[in-house]
């Protein structure tokens, strides 16, 4: 079996102040399962990667502390009373699904399962926006600073469940698959692929 897709997440999902967005990769995998005949379960492992982005935000919350940067030429200070943070990060993920699959007949089967998951943070930068008033007085001015203590961020290994519809030549030949999963961080997820068994 050969995939190729794409996967997108549901919602903006939580964790303690940040909030993450994720962007949608691209998946590219194999697969092994035998010729099953209809109305009886059978086993199907797969092997894949895919690309995807997270973007990770800190609302603006209070803050207090002393920068120091250039302005017009010359070092200054300024007390900030306010700060927000944003991270971006590239992830490679790793997936063995293994799962357990009925062909309802020709055109129509369902599976269900786990995969082993790990991601592998392959990009990052960070910036972090510093809310501090001027010496004249004037509130909301921005200092942005980048790159912010920001270290690789590879996941522990995961277990995420799923199910998973094809419509297509179940037996031999290409379909259209649609993988809804759940992982703790995205919540719930979703994958749209094309598949080809030989």
């Amino acid at each position: 079996i050969i995939t190729i897709g794409t996967a997108a997440t549901f919602g903006t999902p939580n964790e303690n102040t940040l909030k993450h967005q994720f962007k949608p990769g691209i998946q590219l995998g194999f697969g092994i399962a035998p010729m099953a005949p209809y109305k009886k379960p059978f086993w199907q492992a797969e092997i894949y990667t895919s690309y995807y982005s997270r973007n990770s935000t800190t609302g603006r919350m209070d803050e207090k502390g002393v920068i120091s940067f250039q302005e017009n030429g010359r070092d200054v200070k300024y007390e900030y009373q306010a700060a927000d943070s944003t991270v971006n990060r590239d992830f490679l993920s790793v997936q063995l699904p293994v799962q357990i699959r009925y062909n309802i007949n020709s055109w129509f089967s369902i599976g269900t399962g786990v995969a082993l998951r790990k991601d592998f943070n392959t990009k990052f930068s960070d910036s972090k926006n510093y809310y501090y008033a001027s010496a004249q007085g004037t509130i909301n001015n921005v200092y942005t600073e980048y790159n912010v203590n920001v270290e690789k961020e590879n996941s522990a290994l995961k277990y995420n469940p799923f199910l998973d519809i094809n419509v297509g030549r179940v037996y031999m030949g290409p379909a259209v698959g649609f993988r809804l999963s759940y992982d703790k961080n995205q919540k719930t997820y979703s994958g749209i692929y094309g598949i080809w068994r030989f």
